[in-house]
């Protein structure tokens, strides 16, 4: 009984070591393994035999050197050929709603100034992009009238879904607020209607609309815009074990569609990646009356 425990080991320690070889021996964008015959022999362990197998990794996937599976690419990257090592971020001016293919220049009437990116944003009414690929709209110029595009298929909408056969019309406000902090109004945070909107897993749903924070500089994906501090003083205590969008935030005060900055995270939370173990609370992070606007701004995002 002894001989034969002994002999599986040494058999097990030869497979770990083929094994060893083999992902060493692996080039990036491929995937190995080896396949092991006639592991179990009488006469000398030398019998073994290993057959290495090597598939190259597909369009959407990338591996690097060594490795024994291929890695799909996650969202706003790609790898648009087969035997990639890595998988590529979608460059600004860009959207990349396909991970196999190469990035899609943004559509004459859009722009995307952010980089990872599915979709780009259709330019606001007044504003126009005149070649493909840019990465700011801009202003109409006199004496012409820029029209606002059909907005693109790949944009976010939420799905809206009816628990009753009632229901009462919402107007959400988005209209900036101007009065600082310890003067401002909050929304009575009732609900309004029975539809509910079915929002993604990093948003929060309330009153059939969905909010996101993210470290997105004050802006918002396609069919979102900023949203009040007031909608945010309701809803703040959701966003424990929520996450960024896309992106982890630079600075702890949230931007959102007033004039002043009023909610933040902690220290205990503040820019640092998700899930959220605490909520944005007033004044946290000395967010009270400030305008910070940096490129990494933590922003609080709503559809409308």
């Amino acid at each position: 009984m002894m001989k034969l425990l002994l002999s599986v080991f040494a058999i097990c320690n030869i497979i770990l070591q083929i094994r060893s070889v083999e992902l060493e021996q692996c080039p990036p964008g491929y995937r190995c393994w080896k396949t092991i015959t006639n592991p179990f022999v009488r006469s000398s362990l030398r019998q073994v035999e290993a057959n290495w197998i090597m598939e190259i990794c597909p369009p959407g996937m990338a591996s690097p050197k060594g490795a024994t599976e291929c890695t799909p690419c996650e969202k706003g990257y790609y790898a648009p050929y087969s035997g990639a090592a890595i998988c590529y971020t979608c460059p600004k001016g860009h959207m990349c709603p396909n991970s196999h293919l190469e990035p899609e220049p943004c559509p004459i009437g859009t722009s995307n100034n952010l980089t990872q990116q599915t979709c780009c944003r259709t330019c606001r009414p007044g504003t126009f992009t005149k070649a493909r690929g840019m990465q700011q709209c801009q202003k109409c110029p006199v004496g012409y009238a820029c029209r606002t595009k059909p907005k693109l298929p790949c944009e976010e909408q939420p799905t809206l879904t009816t628990t009753s056969t009632t229901s009462t019309t919402t107007i959400f406000q988005f209209t900036p607020s101007t009065a600082t902090c310890h003067s401002n109004v909050a929304t009575p945070c009732t609900t309004t209607t029975t539809l509910i909107a079915q929002c993604k897993e990093y948003e929060v749903s309330w009153n059939n609309h969905c909010y996101y924070l993210d470290g997105s500089g004050g802006e918002c994906i396609q069919g979102y815009r900023r949203a009040t501090n007031a909608i945010l003083s309701c809803i703040a205590k959701l966003f424990v074990g929520k996450f960024y969008r896309s992106r982890v935030s630079g600075n702890c005060c949230i931007w959102t569609a007033d004039k002043y900055q009023c909610y933040g995270f902690d220290s205990t939370q503040c820019n640092l990646p998700g899930p959220f173990t605490t909520e944005p609370t007033f004044g946290s992070a000395n967010c009270s009356n400030v305008q910070n606007t940096e490129g990494s701004q933590l922003t609080f995002c709503g559809n409308y």
